[in-house]
């Protein structure tokens, strides 16, 4: 079998991947700032760089999951509770048969599955509380992005109304580009990207 691979390049292969976005939103804000592109279209340009953020950590989770459990990739703190035999198989007993798992929030699903599947269900129970709440905060504006439906809409909207924002920032894209007081000058999606990086690298030590 082929040396396991370091579960830490997961992480950095994400952090890659969350810079060439960043270069896409700052080269935007320029258009903008120019008068080359419209706020309207701005935010649409967020709105599709923090999906695809959010996307990418949630295959990360995965990727982790799956690395750890079918030995493929290796953890300095994380092991495996069993070993499934053939490895080919890790995915489809994982699955049980779906095509596809969710795995946020945590506590409803991952914690459940590490519990079972990997020793006192590390990586993923290293997470403070405060990261997971925040994680879920994330999913609620990922869903509200994505899917536009009341159930979404109602629950990103419980998830700020403890925030000072104006009127065009209380919508998903325009909370987005928003700038809360003490942030050095970050808005809400480079927050938020900044908090995903730092659960990829900690569920990836």
């Amino acid at each position: 079998m082929p040396r396991p691979l370091a579960i830490s390049r997961l992480a950095r292969d994400y952090v890659a991947s969350i810079k060439s976005l960043e270069g896409t939103r700052s080269k935007v804000e320029d258009l903008l700032n120019r008068g080359e592109l419209s706020v309207s279209d701005t935010e649409q340009v967020y709105a599709g760089l923090f999906l695809s953020a959010f996307t990418e950590f949630e295959a990360l989770i995965e990727d982790v999951f799956l690395g750890i459990l079918s030995g493929t990739h290796s953890s300095t703190t994380s092991k495996r509770r069993v070993k499934i035999i053939p490895v080919s198989l890790t995915r489809e007993i994982l699955f049980e048969g779906r095509q596809y798992l969710d795995w946020l929030p945590l506590e409803k699903h991952t914690h459940k599955r590490a519990k079972r599947f990997l020793n006192n269900g590390d990586p993923f129970s290293g997470l403070s509380a405060a990261e997971e709440k925040n994680l879920e905060r994330l999913h609620f504006l990922r869903n509200a992005v994505a899917h536009k439906s009341d159930n979404a809409k109602v629950k990103f909207e419980a998830s700020i109304q403890h925030l000072s924002l104006l009127p065009q920032e209380k919508t998903p894209t325009g909370f987005l580009r928003s700038k809360p007081q003490g942030s050095s000058g970050l808005n809400q999606y480079q927050i938020a990207v900044l908090a995903l990086e730092s659960a990829a690298q900690k569920l990836c030590a």
